[in-house]
């Protein structure tokens, strides 16, 4: 009995060590799984933090790519609207068309009026024919100022062409319809002299002149 105690007194003591360092892993262990998870927990927010920059930096360089894209499109837009405004006053088929228009146009008032004569039926079908020539020639597409003054010219003429066809063929009476009408024809004709002239100038700007406009009194 006497070596029983001792032995079991040091394997009791034994064992409250042996415990105590099982506790102390334990602790040690428990430690290192909160430091872990504290870890865990930074690492997410780490993460979580990158990805929201990147989002971010995604986005801005998103609205900058649409920015230089809508920039470019704008200029694109600018360029080609600038291009067809040149072509537009400088050249292209509307202006082409004109200047092979009028430019007929005049050689055929050029050459007809010169064999109308005194009578008064001649003159009545050159003013008749005249209108229809200067009316087929299409101002769409035509510099602005071109455009309007070759519409306002058309209109003056439509406008003399009316009235003078409804005049007397005979001398006496078309002298009789002139004086009862001479504040109306000579209305028209002031207007009709004026727009031809206008018409002459924006005409030459863009190169065509020489223009034979029909006037009777040339």
């Amino acid at each position: 009995m006497k070596l029983i105690l001792p032995i079991s007194a040091a394997v009791l003591a034994l064992s409250a060590c042996d415990g105590e360092k099982v506790q102390e892993a334990k602790q040690k262990a428990a430690d290192a799984g909160k430091a872990a998870g504290a870890f865990g927990e930074a690492g997410k927010e780490i993460v979580g933090k990158s990805l929201e920059k990147v989002k971010e930096l995604s986005a801005k360089a998103g609205e900058k790519t649409k920015e230089l894209v809508g920039a470019a499109g704008e200029k694109a837009k600018e360029l080609t609207d600038s291009a067809g405004q040149i072509i537009k006053e400088e050249g292209g088929p509307a202006m082409e068309a004109f200047k092979a228009r009028i430019g007929g146009f005049s050689e055929w008032s050029r050459n007809s009026r010169a064999k109308i004569g005194g009578d008064l039926n001649n003159v009545k079908a050159y003013m008749a024919e005249m209108n229809s020539r200067l009316s087929g020639i299409p101002a769409e597409g035509l510099p602005a100022e071109l455009k309007s003054a070759l519409t306002a010219y058309q209109a003056s003429m439509a406008k003399f062409q009316q009235m003078f066809r409804n005049s007397p063929a005979d001398e006496a009476g078309i002298t009789k319809w002139s004086q009862d009408n001479a504040d109306a024809l000579h209305k028209i004709e002031l207007e009709w002299v004026a727009a031809a002239k206008n018409l002459q100038e924006a005409a030459a700007a863009h190169g065509v002149t020489g223009l034979d406009l029909g006037s009777l009194s040339e």
